[in-house]
């Protein structure tokens, strides 16, 4: 049983590689079968120089269709290396004014640039982390006089049922320019919330 889960996932992940050559083991036979039928051949062609000409083309096609399979390949593996790694913590910090204290750490391994917290330019050059506080959908007249570095208003539905943001979304770029938009969903677990990345994707 194990080792048919072991042959599925090959299959599935293998699934290019595998179809070439099934094509390429039966391909040959059918051309055989065809010129073993009792028929007038419409090609004058003899099947072993038609087998050649297709081995040529098949050979030419799928070094072509390798070559576009590594570089997809190769491309997959470079943005998984410069996909951003960010730890996010939500605290309240004063429960009746709904404050939240943030803090940001990274942890990307190459660099990121240009980091926005939600809609909010945060630096152009992004350390190793960050801690500030902001408010979610409060009125100018609301947050006058309270000591906060941001005021989230992007969103109408944000806050969940706890007085906690929904999800917290960070966006920056990356060393080969491209712009990250990393979402990061709440869980709850024994009474703690949590950040947990998902859906970084680039845009």
């Amino acid at each position: 049983m194990k080792n048919k889960k072991i042959f599925k996932k090959y299959l599935k992940r293998n699934k290019y590689f595998v179809g070439v050559l099934v094509v390429l083991f039966i391909f040959p036979i059918i051309i055989g079968l065809i010129y073993a039928i009792p028929i007038p051949q419409f090609v004058a062609v003899d099947s072993g120089d038609l087998l050649a000409y297709y081995g040529t083309t098949f050979g030419i096609i799928g070094s072509f269709a390798t070559y576009r399979h590594e570089l997809n390949k190769s491309k997959k593996e470079r943005i998984n290396e410069l996909k951003p790694a960010f730890i996010v913590e939500v605290k309240k910090v004063e429960k009746e004014e709904d404050i939240f204290n943030i803090e940001i750490i990274n942890h990307s391994q190459q660099t990121v640039t240009f980091l926005y917290f939600y809609d909010e330019f945060i630096s152009s050059i992004i350390k190793c982390k960050y801690s500030f506080k902001t408010t979610f959908n409060k009125t100018i007249e609301e947050i006058e006089g309270i000591k906060i570095d941001y005021n989230i208003t992007m969103d109408s539905e944000i806050l969940d049922n706890d007085g906690f943001p929904k999800y917290v979304q960070l966006l920056c770029d990356d060393s080969d320019g491209n712009s990250w938009n990393c979402c990061y969903y709440k869980v709850k677990d024994c009474d703690k919330v949590y950040y947990y990345p998902r859906n970084f994707e680039i845009i």
